[in-house]
């Protein structure tokens, strides 16, 4: 049995500390995890004959956070970039769709 403390960058809220508990948690050979949104670090405890810190950090990395800081570990960040991109490309397809006497009618 081996415990570490890995690195959790990126998280926000109770929700995140959630997603990352449970993609470690499912990880075989995880006995417990304590993740710390403040502290940002989880608190791992495992079978190191069954797992180690790299599983353990992918699965953190696949869960949207990552485990160094600036990093880009998984998708979270470039889908939030990703759907910005398309915010701004549909505020440009909409932007003059209504014109003024359909205005008058909505109004």
């Amino acid at each position: 049995m081996k415990s570490e403390k890995i690195n959790v960058y990126g998280m926000t809220c109770e929700h995140c500390v959630k997603t990352v508990t449970k993609a470690v948690s499912s990880l075989k050979g995880v006995i417990s995890v304590d993740v710390n949104l403040k502290g940002e670090y989880a608190d791992v405890t495992y079978n190191e004959k069954s797992l180690g810190t790299d599983d353990i950090k992918k699965a953190v990395r696949e869960s949207g956070y990552d485990t160094e800081r600036g990093g880009h570990g998984g998708m979270k960040g470039a889908v939030e970039e990703n759907d910005a991109a398309s915010a701004v490309e549909q505020q440009k397809q909409y932007k003059f769709s209504i014109s003024a006497p359909e205005l008058s009618l909505i109004l």
